[in-house]
């Protein structure tokens, strides 16, 4: 069973995917940066000095979620994977950016989605406003911000199996954990 948590920057989707993991009894990974590779690459990400060049990254991130995917297939079916962003944060963050042609996206979204699979769940996180800001690390323009939530929505639009999408703009922590929790209870893998 494999669980998603999306959703732009600062929604919660850490926090919450791991106290689902948690609860569920289940693994938490993280993309990037499970494991020695998603390790090493988030390193590489975080680093001021070495900017990585813009047309790399969706193949950075591809070869991290295969390296997760392989991790996770050595686990049965009777597992439950939850993961904190999967290909729909990478389409919306890495592909879906103006240095691409448009043909270049569209051959992009056709690679990662023919080597990635669906998770079973998703769960998209989203606030209506940039409380997130308060990270110092996001100083992004509110353009852009709106743009990632238009984007989320509309890969959420044409995701088909079991998902939700919510708006944690004015609940606490434990109000979203408890309507995640009702929310996958109700999918017939927990019953």
């Amino acid at each position: 069973m494999l669980i998603c948590f999306e959703g732009v920057d600062g929604a919660g989707k850490t926090t919450i995917s791991k106290m689902r993991a948690d609860k569920l009894v289940g693994l938490y990974c993280r993309t990037p940066g499970q494991g020695k590779l998603g390790t090493k690459m988030r390193k590489i990400l975080l680093d001021k000095e070495e900017k990585l060049h813009c047309e790399a990254l969706p193949f950075l991130f591809l070869a991290d979620m295969i390296h997760c995917l392989n991790q996770i297939k050595v686990l049965n079916n009777n597992h439950v994977v939850v993961i904190d962003r999967w290909k729909m944060s990478t389409l919306v963050y890495q592909v879906e950016r103006d240095w691409f042609t448009d043909r270049q996206k569209e051959l992009l979204k056709q690679i990662i989605n023919e080597m990635i699979p669906d998770p079973d769940i998703l769960i998209v996180l989203d606030v209506d406003n940039r409380r997130y800001t308060t990270k110092d690390r996001y100083e992004e323009e509110f353009d852009e911000w709106e743009n990632r939530r238009r984007l989320y929505e509309e890969y959420f639009l044409t995701f088909k199996g079991k998902k939700l999408m919510l708006n944690v703009t004015k609940m606490g922590k434990k109000e979203v954990f408890n309507t995640c929790m009702d929310f996958l209870y109700k999918h017939p893998y927990f019953r």
